[in-house]
């Protein structure tokens, strides 16, 4: 039985990996052979392993199926349903899960996340409200480029369709406030909105609310960078841990008061705590690690009823293969492999072992064994799936685990039922925990600056399975197996990380960073950097979240120039993002651009001019125009890439006058051509055109982004002119090899293909 449910978790986690899903095709071949397994126990394995994928086919395909259609992208669309989430504030509005009830016999997907763009405070929407809105929605579409967190998948994770925002209309109406359905929302809406009037308006209070109800969206970039670079992010969400201690501490204390005046007080009391542990879960918000241990929590409990033996390993398994079952599409997420990793981790080492410790003794010990088998267990996880490990994470759980479970949970706990009514002493529980808090997180910061974090982007499947392989001989009884084998194994993991796409010539990454442009130039030992993406908001930074993860993905750990061809901020806004995350030897700036990008180093910023040239590695560089323009466009740093075999000119906004200045140049005929403007239709003129013949030109731009670029107009002169077009949109990131004269290129979305890409 049990070799049945993990050979059904394997073949759900396996239909992640597929490029595509034939419904039909699968049910035809698998079925067959899981009725089999039915009737000859050797097939059960066999049998349970078809099973999961068949389970997961099925899941994926309804997902897709109940996609928004095509044809309906980009419509005002008059939709009624309940907001089915949290709503999650943000610079410029709200941001909220919706469930669609009526549709008006058209096909719209069930669940929509939406966006509400400065709605009025008297029309805020809460939790569990029916609302009529009119939206305008796409199918689920995000950036895709190397090593960088799938915000597909994540949708498709979370049942959700489509995505969208509300139009500013007459029509958008409270049809009903919240009833009993949605009661855990309206609590946590509640218990947030007394912690903000309570608290002043600092990093610290969402750090607080993620630890109070488990919403996370208010912690701010700053904070998030110094719990991962500490190794603390898991204890600022509602976890399997506190979820473990809640029922521990419940259960202890019914213990204690039932035992003297029930004679059934076990019955009772395990009851009870499930019932307090599934309210708390409900009121975190029901997230992966919540949900694993929710389900532990009850099957041990339950076991204890039934006076029968059960061994943590089956508790365990059984847990992994309910939050499978509930979602085959869990093991998408980093969450799932961390949660069930860490634990797996403790049950190895612990399990039949005695330290021989009594009292006081034993907890340190203990306490102090679990860091490190979290630490040794995870490191090969973390790796693979966040990039990096924090090598004080070790040290500085020590405190930072006692200090929110047994000072910070308890101080909310106690506060929450306060706050809820609004009467003391919940404020004022809540304001002594903002103090410890605030001490809290200085500590944190302290060890953050240190920068005691091993990054590498990326790294074969094959190097992940040995580094997990010579952790569990690490964690394994001594005599077991040799420990130096278990160190063998893990630490190629830690080497230097090599790509197994190395230029021989020339490498060119045009990533997919929406509307803006962000160019990666690497020779054999450098890099140049043309533009840095976009940022919108604290949330995203273009330099800080694409561009550092794909130098590091090349193996490349500064920047020899960085060129930021003007000032707009789909152009420069990942600048601060990117410096802080990958040292830059020189940036060449058009106008220096402002001050109030980044303070400048002496000699380390460059004004971008005309006959600029510099050599790498046999690649040479050449300003064509740079700051000569009448508009901030026109003013665009034009840079050309050439080698041997291949050139390339990056032209950034430039517009048709510009464009007219660079014909009296001596241009070579143009391999590559990222297109001016994003296509616009005051860029591409046919003259500019037909002088540099372009074979391919890419467009870097948003998904059906409100400019309306490229130009359907551009594009016709583009076919017209028989010219490769790739857009980033509709390819993710653009891989240019070049390798004497062969010039190969590649797209994200069709090498690194998945089901579930649109």
């Amino acid at each position: 039985m049990h070799r049945t449910i993990l050979a059904f978790i394997l073949g759900s986690i396996l239909v992640g990996l597929l490029p595509t899903i034939d419904y039909l095709q699968y049910m035809l071949l698998l079925v067959p052979i899981c009725c089999c397994g039915l009737c000859f126990s050797g097939l059960r394995g066999l049998s349970g392993l078809c099973l999961g994928v068949v389970f997961a086919v099925v899941v994926g395909h309804q997902s897709l199926k109940h996609r928004l259609p095509v044809e309906l992208e980009g419509k005002d669309l008059v939709v009624e349903g309940y907001v089915s989430s949290l709503p999650q504030r943000r610079e410029r509005g709200i941001r909220f899960s919706f469930r669609v009830l009526q549709k008006e016999g058209i096909a719209l997907p069930d669940l929509v996340v939406l966006n509400w763009y400065a709605p009025d405070r008297d029309s805020f929407p809460s939790a569990g409200e029916k609302w009529r809105f009119v939206v305008r929605l796409v199918r689920p579409h995000g950036f895709v480029n190397p090593g960088l967190f799938g915000y597909e998948a994540w949708l498709l994770t979370n049942g959700i369709s489509a995505t969208g925002y509300i139009r500013q209309d007459d029509r958008n109406l409270r049809l009903r406030k919240a009833d009993l359905r949605s009661l855990h929302h309206q609590i946590r809406e509640k218990l947030r909105e007394g912690v903000l009037k309570t608290l002043p308006d600092d990093d610290i209070r969402g750090v607080l609310i993620a630890l109070l109800i488990g919403e996370s969206g208010q912690i701010s970039k700053a904070i998030w960078r110094v719990l991962s670079n500490t190794g603390t992010n898991h204890l600022l969400i509602i976890s399997g841990l506190h979820v473990g201690l809640i029922a521990g501490m419940v259960l202890t204390l019914l213990r204690l008061i039932l035992r003297r005046i029930v004679k059934s007080w076990q019955l009772i009391a395990c009851v009870l705590t499930i019932v307090i542990a599934i309210g708390y879960g409900s009121l975190a918000g029901f997230g992966l690690p919540v949900q694993r241990a929710l389900v532990m929590v009850s099957i041990g409990l339950v076991a204890f009823l039934s006076g029968r033996t059960v061994t943590v390993w089956i508790i365990f398994l059984y847990a992994l293969f309910t939050v499978t079952a509930a979602n085959p599409f869990a093991s998408l997420g980093a969450g799932y492999w961390l949660s069930f990793g860490a634990v797996a981790s403790l049950t190895f080492f612990f399990s039949g072992r005695s330290d021989g410790y009594q009292g006081v003794t034993s907890r340190v010990r203990t306490m102090l064994q679990a860091q490190w088998i979290v630490f040794v267990g995870t490191a090969p996880l973390l790796i693979c799936w966040v990039m990096q490990v924090s090598l004080v994470a070790f040290v500085v759980n020590l405190v930072a685990i006692p200090f929110i479970s047994f000072l910070i949970v308890p101080l909310l706990l106690i506060a929450l039922p306060f706050l809820y009514i609004g009467i003391e002493p919940g404020p004022s529980l809540i304001e002594s925990t903002h103090y410890f808090l605030v001490w809290f997180i200085d500590m944190l910061a302290f060890f953050a600056e240190l920068d005691l974090v091993y990054r590498r982007p990326g790294t074969d499947l094959l190097l992940i399975l040995l580094a997990c392989l010579g952790s569990l001989i690490l964690l394994s009884p001594s005599g077991l197996s040799p420990k130096w084998l278990g160190l063998v194994l893990v630490l190629p993991v830690f080497a230097p990380y090599k790509p197994a796409t190395q230029p021989e010539d020339l490498l060119v990454q045009v990533l997919d960073v929406g509307q803006g442009l962000s160019v990666v130039i690497k020779t054999k030992n450098h890099a140049v950097v043309y533009d840095t993406g976009p940022a919108f908001g604290s949330r995203f930074d273009a330099g800080e979240q694409i561009v550092a993860p794909a130098l590091r993905s090349l193996g490349q750990a500064d920047i020899h120039t960085l060129v930021l061809s003007h000032g707009d901020i789909d152009h420069s806004g990942g600048l601060a993002g990117l410096i802080a995350q990958i040292p830059v030897q020189q940036v060449l700036a058009s106008n220096l651009l402002s001050d109030r990008l980044l303070p400048r180093k002496p000699g380390q910023w460059i004004g971008c001019s005309q006959g600029q040239r510099w050599s790498l590695d046999g690649v040479h560089f050449e300003v064509l125009l740079g700051g000569s323009g009448q508009s901030e466009n026109d003013r665009s740093c034009v840079l050309l890439v050439e080698s041997e075999w291949f050139s390339m000119i990056l032209p950034g906004d430039i517009e048709k006058d510009t464009e007219a200045l660079l014909l009296n140049h001596d241009l070579p005929i143009i391999d590559v051509m990222v297109s001016p403007h994003h296509g616009s239709l005051s860029s591409s003129s046919p003259a500019f055109l037909n002088r540099i013949r372009p074979a391919t030109i890419v467009v870097s731009a948003g998904y059906r982004n409100r400019f309306n670029h490229p130009h359907p107009t551009v594009l016709a002169r583009y076919r017209a002119r028989d010219i490769r077009v790739l857009n980033t949109a509709e390819t993710g990131s653009i891989l240019i090899h070049v390798e004497g004269s062969n010039v190969k290129m590649e797209t994200a979305r069709s090498t690194r293909k998945r089901f579930w890409y649109d």
